[in-house]
């Protein structure tokens, strides 16, 4: 079968647009024939069929005109990267193009569903090719598109984002990445302008952090945190427990102790880890791992021991905060400037030679 040029494929992509039209004025006209009738008294403006036409109408109305505000002024690359035939070249005039095509990029991170694609495939295809080209032109505009990325429930996008946030190499946003240490979620990343037997790779989304992390300058918190995993090492836990972004450190050893398929010795280690490190804020993560009724006897002891910890250290008394008393009615010291000095006693002065000579 011959392959369709440029123009076939784009005037099939303008006779996918008019039936998209089609599809979507469809509900926009039977809430209008709804409103008609309400008006005409045939039926009530509260009717819940009504409201529910209506509400699915306009949404449906502002996701179309969002597809069309999305597709203006497109480049002919950023329909390729829908197009498994084309991407390949589409990579390559993204990176010929430079920092020109990132606001495009942009666009198909945020919502690449305005791309003339004919599979769910396709359009997260282009997505995560978006955020990787993102990430090979380095382009530090698209850090707060690409942590939202880390959001969805895609696993190669997630993947994507990490791999290009750690090519941008950002150091602020690595409080954002410690928690994917614990998702355990398997991820396939392609580049499509690499040789074929390094076009794909496939880890767990933990180890594409773990990679992204050690780029930004982590790679001994990524060790410390792996070794606490795996066994109860007290010097790997003293450096995760002074280090700066401790709090996102919890929050991950939280997570891999709530995910259902982290092992026995794993999860009493990573319940030691939280009494150790006294964090309190885990205690309501802790006794709800202790309440379950499918949590294994061992992990469940663990738990027990890291609760009575911890409940130790919320009793004790903690530093008053001396910025929450008022100063305002306290002593202030005096101001010298506000005193008279007239009425104080002058130093007196030595007479002159000449009138000191006169009077003797």
């Amino acid at each position: 079968m011959d392959k369709p040029t440029r123009q076939e494929r784009r005037r099939q992509r303008q006779r996918r647009t008019r039936a998209l039209l089609v599809f979507y004025l469809l509900p926009l006209l039977l809430a209008l024939s709804f409103a008609i009738d309400a008006l005409l008294g045939k039926i009530h403006w509260t009717a819940p069929f009504v409201v529910a036409a209506t509400v699915q109408a306009l949404a449906a109305f502002a996701h179309y005109l969002r597809v069309l505000k999305e597709r203006r002024d497109l480049p002919d690359w950023v329909n390729d990267l829908a197009d498994a035939t084309e991407i390949g070249s589409a990579w390559e005039r993204v990176k010929a193009s430079g920092q020109t095509a990132v606001p495009y990029l942009l666009r198909v991170v945020r919502f690449p569903y305005f791309l003339d694609a004919e599979t769910e495939f396709e359009v997260r295809l282009a997505q995560q090719s978006a955020a990787l080209l993102l990430g090979r032109l380095k382009a530090k505009e698209a850090v707060p598109e690409l942590l939202s990325a880390l959001r969805s429930l895609d696993p190669d996008l997630r993947a994507a984002a990490l791999w290009a946030l750690g090519e941008i190499g950002e150091t602020q946003i690595v409080p954002a990445l410690i928690p994917l240490l614990s998702d355990g979620q398997w991820a396939t990343v392609r580049w499509m302008d690499e040789p074929p037997e390094r076009q794909k790779k496939s880890q767990r989304i933990c180890d594409w952090a773990a990679e992204a992390l050690t780029k930004l300058g982590e790679g001994e918190l990524v060790r410390a945190f792996w070794v606490v995993l795996e066994r109860s090492d007290k010097e790997a836990l003293k450096f995760l427990r002074s280090h700066p972004r401790r709090k996102a450190i919890v929050e991950a050893l939280t997570r891999v102790l709530e995910q259902a398929g982290t092992g026995v010795t794993r999860a009493c280690n990573v319940a030691w880890a939280l009494g150790e490190m006294g964090a309190i804020e885990a205690l309501p993560k802790l006794r709800k791992v202790a309440r379950a009724w499918l949590t294994p006897e061992r992990v469940r002891e663990a738990c027990k021991r890291a609760i009575a910890k911890l409940e130790m250290l919320s009793r004790l008394p903690r530093p008053a905060d001396l910025t929450a008393f008022a100063t305002s009615n306290l002593p202030k010291p005096a101001d010298l400037t506000e005193l008279s000095t007239e009425t104080l006693p002058r130093p007196a002065t030595a007479p002159k030679e000449g009138e000191a000579n006169g009077s003797e």
